[in-house]
């Protein structure tokens, strides 16, 4: 038998460290999580034995396929920054008009440079798409351990260009070297591990795959 770890509240976020898992013996489709509240872990049921649902996917989060400018609040405020084609974002606001311009705005938080600057870009399908928990590697990179201390991570294995991997929890970075990183799982082989968004050059790493993982 299991114990309660705590008691979930309406609304409140958590971060998938696994994909949903089906119980058949109590039907019940549950999912390994991390409370963004206080970071404790546990499993929960997604869905009830009788269809209910306790758990949906975040709408918020998002993924640009294009550069895009991050601006202040204003209609003349300058820009804040660029987001650049494979960066991750968090909406904050649902998207507002902007009369002047004659653009949708949307408010989000950045999430990929580990600085949470917050600020408004213009909504266009073309530039923004929902963050995937497939994605597919653009490029060769490493699955790295980072249990030891930041700097002295291990290497797993390297993850080859197509592979695929599945997104166990939303991309972060550390305060110590503000790198953008996401914990995955291969596809072909299961290994656990963080991968870097971004190369030494700045280029995507990841992008989100059309399928996911085969199953076996």
């Amino acid at each position: 038998s299991c114990s309660a770890i705590r008691k979930l509240e309406i609304g409140e976020g958590m971060e998938p460290l696994e994909e949903p898992t089906q119980d058949e013996k109590r039907k019940l489709l549950r999912i390994k999580v991390r409370c963004a509240k206080d970071g404790k872990e546990g499993w929960v049921t997604a869905k009830g034995n009788q269809g209910t649902l306790y758990v949906e996917d975040s709408q918020v989060h998002y993924l640009c396929s294009q550069r895009v400018t991050l601006e202040g609040e204003s209609s003349s405020s300058k820009a804040l920054r660029t987001l650049e084609e494979g960066e991750h974002f968090e909406l904050l606001k649902q998207p507002v008009k902007d009369v002047r311009k004659g653009l949708l705005l949307a408010r989000c938080r950045g999430i990929s440079s580990g600085k949470g600057e917050e600020g408004w870009l213009a909504v266009e399908s073309a530039g923004l798409r929902p963050w995937s928990l497939r994605q597919k590697c653009l490029r060769s990179t490493k699955l790295q351990d980072l249990a030891a201390q930041a700097g002295a991570a291990q290497v797993i294995r390297e993850l080859l260009a197509g592979e695929e991997v599945v997104a166990l929890e939303a991309p972060t970075s550390l305060p110590s070297d503000l790198v953008a990183r996401a914990r995955v799982r291969a596809c072909r082989d299961g290994a656990i591990g963080s991968v870097d968004l971004f190369d030494d050059n700045g280029q995507a790493v990841l992008r989100a795959a059309s399928e996911g993982c085969p199953k076996t």
